[in-house]
This record gives structure tokens, sequence and C-alpha cells, in this order.
């Protein structure tokens, strides 16, 4: 499926796909593209979860932004394949007293104004690329767990933080 939110036509789409309630958003084999805010927003106010596989974000604000008000959302992003968003690529921002939990496995953020932001929560980033983004990985609060073969290098403003906690094989 292609969600064209038709960017730099003056009257473009805010957000591709908004997550405000339910138990469970799945989002598979989709194209999510041109919109002027995020490709997947992600404002829940309650326990929830979120299942993204085999999907394309690109030229959106951020590709995908999980930023619930309350409760606590657990996700699991797979073979996403966040491109050339100019904020973030991915984006790890609940407010204060809510949680998010993410797996990032197998997916990828290239060109974007920053790879992966983590302003809270914890990310779980495995067998995943960041490479050539303003800025690869920037944790401001939370933290990220590194598993297996994530390469993150060639981000012309820098690599970012180092990940915290113990790499695992």
């Amino acid at each position: 499926m292609r969600i064209n939110g038709i960017a730099g036509a003056g009257t473009g789409g805010l957000n591709g796909i908004r997550y405000l309630a339910g138990a469970a958003l799945h989002v598979e084999n989709c194209h999510i593209f041109g919109f002027t805010g995020d490709g997947i927003n992600v404002a829940t106010i309650t326990t929830a979860a979120l299942f993204v596989t085999d999907t394309f974000l690109t030229n959106n604000s951020n590709g995908i932004q999980i930023a619930p008000t309350a409760g606590n959302v657990r996700s699991s992003l797979v073979r996403v394949r966040a491109h050339d968003n100019s904020g973030f690529g991915f984006f790890l921002h609940p407010a204060a007293g809510a949680g998010a939990g993410t797996v990032v496995d197998d997916s990828s953020a290239l060109v974007n104004g920053t790879g992966i932001g983590v302003t809270g929560a914890t990310l779980y980033l495995g067998n995943s690329v960041v490479i050539r983004n303003g800025v690869g990985v920037s944790i401001t609060g939370g933290s990220v767990l590194s598993y297996k073969t994530n390469m993150i290098d060639g981000n012309s403003s820098g690599d970012g933080t180092p990940l915290t906690g113990i790499p695992l094989n």
C-alpha cells in the first residue's frame, strides 16, 4: 500500500498514520511518504502496541515518532526503512511518565536529519544500519542497547552518542 502525503504541494498531509487509541496497530508492506509531519505518529494515552514490518518511510519530517503522552507503548519495527526524512528516521520521544520500549531489527536509517533519536524509554537495536544522516544516534534520555551487527558510521555531523549498555553478539 502507498500512502502519499503530497509534500511540497502547499496542502500536504500532516501524518501518514496517526495512532491515538486501540490495543495494537499493525502496519505491513507500506510505503509512507511525503508528509509534513510523521510517516507514522504514535500518541497514545494508554497501554498500546505497535508492529511495523516491511515498510518504507521516506520524505517525511520524521519517519516514525513514538511519543505516547501516558501509558506504555511496546513496539517492534522489523525490516523498516526510514530514508530521506528531514527530521528523525526513528524517534522515541515519550512524555514524562509515559513509557516506550522499542525493538528495531534488520532496519535502516539513511540520509535523515538524525538517524535515531531517543529522549526517553529503551531502544533495542539489532542488525541495523544508521549511515549518512546528519547525526547517527542522538540519546538525550532513556537508553539504547545494541545487539548483533549494527553499522553506525559515516554520519556527517557525527555518529552520535556511544550506545549505552553492553553490546551482545
